[in-house]
């Protein structure tokens, strides 16, 4: 099961995640591009990679992962959004003006994310053991994020 298939499951959980979503994607994007970005000199690829993977995120939960044309618009709007999203943390580990502990964090991460697109990607029903990547992949990204804010 994938984050979306869970998501979905109830018109409860649609309408939770969606105002979680909404909420949360344009406070990060604040905190994002008006300190974090130009505190860190991040490159402009950066800004625009995050940029369309929060907007394809917000995407993905206007189109639930339902049945029929639904699933196909939102696991194309999914791929977009972890595409987009996987060379953020090599980003954060390439970057001289994060310490250097924040970098190895960084690396670890972007480890772990290519690692989980060639073991999860290739295999037929691989949406059945997502989830906790899926939750782990973005846990972690944001994690490197902390750890890039602090530890100066």
């Amino acid at each position: 099961m994938t984050f979306s298939q869970h998501a979905a499951q109830y018109k409860s959980s649609q309408i939770y995640y969606f105002g979680l979503f909404v909420t949360a994607i344009p406070v990060f994007s604040l905190f994002l591009y008006n300190w974090f970005i130009p505190t860190f000199k991040m490159p402009a690829v950066f800004g625009i990679l995050a940029a369309i993977s929060m907007a394809m995120m917000i995407a993905a939960m206007i189109v639930p992962e339902l049945e029929g044309k639904k699933t196909q618009i939102h696991r194309a709007v999914a791929f977009i959004t972890f595409i987009c999203f996987m060379p953020l943390a090599l980003l954060l580990a390439l970057s001289g003006n994060i310490s250097p502990i924040a970098r190895v964090f960084a690396g670890l991460v972007a480890a772990y994310e290519l690692f989980g697109m060639a073991y999860l990607a290739p295999k037929k029903g691989y949406h059945q053991k997502a989830l906790w990547f899926q939750i782990s992949f973005i846990g972690s990204f944001h994690l490197t994020i902390i750890a890039a804010t602090y530890l100066r």
